[in-house]
């Protein structure tokens, strides 16, 4: 299964870039990065986010081949909270105690060369791939060279045709060969880290159905650290902003009476009251509202 990408190659000389440094560990011990999946249901109001942090923990053999444990843990509330409709609140409530539990889950990932392997089971909504051994990276960028992007339901790869390469600079001030979307501004893919917004996730072992344009509803890449150091941060509010083409509300003739929720599924005001939230992104009657 194939199909062509295009992004822009950047000519410009510039300090570090990942194909320099091929023999470099890509993912040592310690090496963290989170994820946050979130789905908004517009028919229920409802909203479903889920966070994942993923932390390298030591060596594991599997058919006599040495693979990196990499622990999946998933947020949690200290207490469970309900609306007043008793559903359950889920999301990033940042003012809510919270801690990170085990999902008594490891996967592996194998570095050979330019190449990374997950081994471990796909998850695609209701069905489960059988754990085996994907080839998830090829970081040997070359124009015309087909590369590994995504996995189908069936676990099956598709593989992308690179026709150009551009360069971003990370947190750590040094700069990586990248893939953007075709005609965005938005990372794909950065050689040396993997997939920042793939519906898969860093590597895929639980696949969203990526957003249509009608509902809130993709899969990230928050941050990712290695060797102690912060190398990405997502601009999450810039992402809500530019990407999802988020109505203003300008005034109070344009608000109507329903309740205000924020985006991550609490419930903050209702009507009018909006004005008086703080500056940011709120959801309203099944419609995106930015308070300025």
């Amino acid at each position: 299964m194939k199909r062509i990408i295009s992004i822009v190659f950047a000519l410009t000389i510039v300090s570090l870039s990942f194909a320099q440094e091929e023999s470099t560990c890509l993912f040592p011990e310690g090496t963290m990065w989170e994820e946050e999946r979130h789905c908004y249901y517009e028919s229920e109001q409802k909203f479903l986010s889920s966070y994942y942090r993923n932390t390298v923990e030591g060596d594991t053999t599997i058919n006599g081949k040495t693979y990196k444990n990499v622990l999946l843990e998933m947020r949690t509330n200290d207490e469970q909270h309900y609306d007043e409709d008793g559903f359950p609140v889920y999301g990033w409530d940042r003012e809510s105690p919270w801690h990170w539990i085990s999902m008594g889950h490891y996967y592996g990932i194998r570095e050979e060369g330019s190449k990374i392997y997950y081994f471990g089971d796909i998850f695609w909504g209701y069905h489960v791939t059988s754990p085996k051994e994907y080839l998830v990276y090829d970081f040997d960028w070359q124009i015309g060279k087909e590369i590994p992007v995504y996995f189908t339901m069936n676990g099956d790869v598709v593989y992308d045709t690179i026709t150009e390469i551009d360069q971003a600079e990370m947190l750590d001030g040094n700069s990586y060969e990248c893939i953007y979307r075709p005609g965005s501004k938005d990372l794909l893919q950065v050689k040396g880290i993997g997939n920042l917004s793939n519906n898969g996730g860093q590597f895929h072992y639980l696949i969203d159905f990526p957003w249509d344009g009608s509902t809130l509803r993709y899969k990230r890449v928050m941050n990712f650290t290695r060797d102690g150091q912060l190398i990405y941060q997502w601009d999450r509010d810039a992402f809500l902003e530019e990407k999802l083409s988020i109505e203003t509300a300008e005034n109070e003739a344009s608000i109507e009476d329903g309740m205000v929720y924020t985006c991550d599924g609490r419930r903050v005001a209702q009507g009018a009251d909006i004005h008086r939230l703080p500056k940011g992104v709120y959801i309203q009657n099944g419609k995106k509202r930015v308070v300025k």
